[in-house]
């Protein structure tokens, strides 16, 4: 009996422990009412008028509801419900994967999937068909029919992939078609299913990649690259990253830098792709280009094959030796979820310092948080609470503060860093340059294959 009653008991204090943690981390325990504050905050965020401070707001909501296994729970599906109708067009973009989770419930995956695809913004039908296509189920089937109608010939062509994928051989037609367009667009992507679904095309498809690669046309080239990357088993060579990396455009290097992380081939190991990418650091003066690289430096660390130690030592260098503040800001946050954890207080006083510039403050605070740490909270809270004013700066600033919080109470300890905002989402106003990372918030008018928008060319 003593026996049964000490195993109860245990029970019993294991199951406190585990609630009392879920609390802490939704904000019913010590961080109650810090967590409220700033769910309100995004709430409000998520209302704006201004699509960048929508756009973080709702990035940070679904952290918060949608956080690990709460994918099915009301607050989450509610969001993700929201988000479907909001009326920033970069919101329902963005809400997209939301839909194609497995635990998302059919009723409201085929509400967000519907509502894209009819959607009035062309980015949104083009985003929702290339999920489809990759993630296509039975119940999908009406749905792609549909869209196989669409005088959007990319539509068409994601629709026709997603059909094939379900067993309807037939349209892969329109595929090999697809490689004989005038639309480099639609080529790219006829080529990249023709390649997935072994169609029967696979060398044609494979030369027009490569062919497009030394295309004179630099959005050509940087898509692409883009295109490329996307394929489970891209034919990627170390000079062919080499020579694209060392592109006398911005754009196309940009975007072999981004890509990088996810390239994974054994023609390339991530070691040679690793030092590539180093040796490209001191060549490349854009701050924006610079800041992708460390990025890019930090996601490659995660790969298999790549010593962590050897990720650190350049992100140590390049930090200490980076002139550009916000460079070095972002470079900061990085590391602290690494070696340097002192960073994080650093960069909890540039936020907190009237004095300096909004930009700074918000690279600040987007830069924090990445790495669980409780500890921080408080001072967050402090930051978020002292900014009162109406104005957009400070209403990007409390955003920007909340959305720490949630980060800090949230991130995976076992993954730190897997997720940050760019400097286009951390700030308004970053100066314009050359170089502008092909991301969701650029807003192509070509539509946005996930993560990445593409570039529309010119052609």
């Amino acid at each position: 009996m003593a026996a049964k009653v000490r195993t109860a008991l245990l029970f019993l204090v294991f199951g406190l422990v585990a609630a009392l943690l879920v609390r802490c981390r939704r904000g019913d325990g010590v961080h109650a009412a810090t967590v409220n504050a700033a769910v309100r905050v995004l709430e409000e965020g998520f209302a704006d008028t201004s699509p960048r401070l929508q756009e973080v707001s709702f990035g940070a909501l679904t952290t918060y509801h949608c956080h690990d296994g709460d994918a099915t729970k009301e607050p989450c599906l509610q969001l993700v419900s929201r988000a479907a109708s909001h009326a920033g067009w970069r919101v329902r973009l963005m809400n997209l994967p939301n839909a194609f989770k497995p635990e998302t419930p059919q009723l409201v995956r085929a509400e967000v999937v519907t509502r894209a695809a009819r959607d009035d913004n062309e980015s949104l039908p083009r985003a929702v068909s290339k999920l489809l296509a990759d993630h296509a189920t039975s119940a999908d089937r009406p749905l792609l029919l549909e869209l196989i109608g669409s005088g959007d010939g990319v539509v068409r062509e994601h629709a026709a992939a997603g059909l094939v994928r379900l067993g309807e051989r037939r349209y892969a037609d329109v595929l090999e078609q697809g490689l004989a367009s005038g639309d480099r667009e639609e080529v790219l992507e006829a080529a990249r299913h023709v390649i997935d679904l072994e169609t029967g095309a696979e060398p044609r498809a494979v030369a027009l990649l490569k062919d497009m690669l030394l295309d004179r046309d630099e959005i050509v080239r940087a898509n692409a690259i883009y295109g490329m990357s996307e394929l489970r088993d891209p034919p990627w060579d170390g000079d062919t990253i080499a020579r694209s990396l060392n592109d006398l455009s911005p754009m196309v290097r940009l975007a072999m830098v981004t890509s990088l992380p996810m390239i994974t081939v054994p023609a390339v190991p991530v070691e040679t792709s690793f030092d590539l990418l180093v040796r490209r650091w001191p060549q490349e003066r854009a701050g924006e280009m610079r800041l992708e690289i460390l990025k890019a430096a930090d996601e490659m660390a995660r790969r298999p094959g790549l010593r962590a130690a050897l990720v650190t030592k350049f992100l140590d260098i390049a930090v200490e030796r980076e002139e550009n503040d916000q460079v070095k800001l972002v470079g900061m946050g990085i590391l602290a979820c690494r070696t340097h954890p002192e960073y994080t207080q650093d960069l909890i006083d540039v936020a907190r310092d009237a004095r300096r510039n909004v930009t700074d403050r918000l690279l600040s605070l987007s830069s924090i948080g990445h790495c669980r740490d409780t500890k921080i909270v408080q001072a967050l809270n402090e930051i978020m609470e002292a900014q009162t004013g109406a104005d957009e700066d400070s209403r990007a600033l409390r955003v920007a503060c909340a959305a720490a919080i949630v980060r800090a109470l949230t991130a995976d300890p076992a993954s730190p860093g897997a997720a940050r905002y760019t400097i286009q989402q951390a700030s308004r106003k970053v100066r314009e340059t050359e170089v502008t990372p092909c991301r969701l918030t650029q807003g192509s008018r070509s539509g946005c294959s996930w993560p990445c928008c593409r570039l529309h060319s010119r052609a």
